[in-house]
């Protein structure tokens, strides 16, 4: 199908370098962070899996859950349950189309009704989404502590004796860290979206009013 001009003329033509930038190949070891609602469908396992069994392709900085939901999907599936076994009942051979058609004919192959379907909400959806990410970090025997990441300004930098310490009794395993990034592995787990404040000390920095420049600074 031609898209109609009219529709194309609303979008002005990106220039080639910056389509090529965005969607060229990513360097040959890229910075990911893993978005996913890992509890909904099975192939994202697969992708998680493979992200931490892959540490020589990416630096996998960190894997986040997000919410899924599917009760707003409940009444409609009921319904294409119902209507499919109409046809059954009354002998109709003619195929069912519906957007929940598959599922639903599931569901009367295996004797099972709709009604009986658990819709997670949103909230729940992403908490089995964490469990889920924990589970295929288990399997895959890495450790899934949280971690926090810390990029420092332009011309600051880590040395030999930087130092990372809470405020807030958050434990914390020894970090690693290299030119401007910071990481730290937080051991006693500490609930998702708890705030805590870190210090870092001795920090090399390219000159700050009052301190010799390339001194270290807390």
């Amino acid at each position: 199908m031609t898209t109609p001009q009219s529709i194309l003329d609303r979008f002005p033509k990106l220039d080639d370098a910056f389509v090529e930038a965005r969607l060229g190949r990513p360097s040959a070891k890229p910075r990911v962070i893993i978005d996913t609602d890992t509890a909904n469908e099975i192939d994202d396992q697969y992708a998680v899996a493979w992200a931490l069994l892959s540490p020589e392709r990416l630096e996998l900085e960190g894997v986040t859950a997000v919410p899924f939901s599917f009760a707003h999907h409940r009444d409609e599936l009921i319904a294409s349950v119902e209507a499919l076994e109409a046809a059954r009942d009354s002998g109709e051979k003619g195929r069912f189309m519906g957007g929940l058609g598959g599922w639903a004919q599931r569901l009367v192959d295996q004797g099972k009704r709709a009604e009986d379907v658990k819709f997670v909400g949103p909230d729940e959806g992403a908490e089995l989404s964490y469990e889920e990410i924990l589970r295929v970090f288990d399997k895959c025997g890495v450790p899934a502590e949280g971690k926090v990441v810390v990029t420092l300004p332009e011309g600051f930098e880590v040395v030999s004796d930087t130092n990372v310490i809470s405020s807030d009794s958050v434990d914390l395993d020894p970090m690693d860290s290299s030119g401007q990034i910071v990481t730290v592995v937080i051991e006693n787990g500490v609930p998702s979206g708890t705030k805590f404040e870190l210090t870092l000390t001795n920090i090399r920095h390219p000159g700050v009013s009052g301190v010799p420049e390339g001194g270290s600074v807390e």
